[in-house]
């Protein structure tokens, strides 16, 4: 008599179901392993396991998919408290904080100055509210950005850059980029702008 045997439990792993966050995230995590040109609707389906005209039921386009990355790297834009109140001390933490997230994503650097709709408020608009003119925030903004797009740019070796030219012990040093370093720089690029006729210290952080 033939004898039936039970079933055990399914061996292949449950798929996780499908949703905006999880394309986001496998998003990101495809242009750290593979860079930006490996991103297409038709791999990141592949990722999840499901076909590629199923995803517009999520996302509309390849731009939402990269807002969405932006927004999950972002993420990690977190402060411990207490949060200071001078423009520049929060300058200084805020981009520092940015430095961290381009080196440890560095294909995302193309997109370091996308603007998405998770962002908070607009720095140009508190710089403006701290009492610098607006020359002068504008001019402070693009150049701590540039600044920190730049660092992150040489620390991830972005870019081809030949050493060879140099004394050995220099060479050593110049393939290194300290934090630190670009803390000390940031300090004195913010201390170059001034307010005007008002106290800096009583306009409120960025949301």
């Amino acid at each position: 008599m033939e004898r039936t045997i039970p079933a055990g439990p399914d061996p292949r792993p449950a798929r996780e179901p499908v949703t905006r966050d999880l394309l986001f995230r496998r998003a990101l995590a495809i242009v750290d392993a593979e860079g930006l040109s490996a991103l297409t609707m038709r791999r990141l389906a592949a990722d999840v396991g499901v076909e590629a005209a199923s995803l517009y039921h999520h996302v509309p386009n390849k731009q939402a998919l990269l807002d969405g990355a932006v927004s999950v790297m972002r993420e990690g834009m977190t402060f411990s408290e207490p949060i200071p109140s001078h423009w520049r001390d929060i300058l200084e933490m805020v981009f520092l904080r940015y430095l961290d997230l381009l080196t440890a994503h560095p294909n995302m650097l193309p997109l370091a100055a996308r603007r998405v709709q998770t962002d908070p408020a607009d720095g140009l608009v508190y710089l403006v509210a701290s009492g610098l003119s607006e020359a002068d925030a504008v001019a402070a903004w693009q150049s701590v950005l540039a600044f920190v797009v730049g660092w992150a740019t040489f620390a991830t070796e972005s870019i081809d850059r030949d050493d060879t030219y140099l004394p050995a012990e220099l060479a050593a040093l110049m393939s290194v980029w300290e934090r630190e370093t670009a803390r000390h720089a940031l300090r004195a690029l913010l201390a170059s702008y001034e307010v005007s006729g008002r106290d800096p210290d009583a306009a409120a952080g960025p949301a």
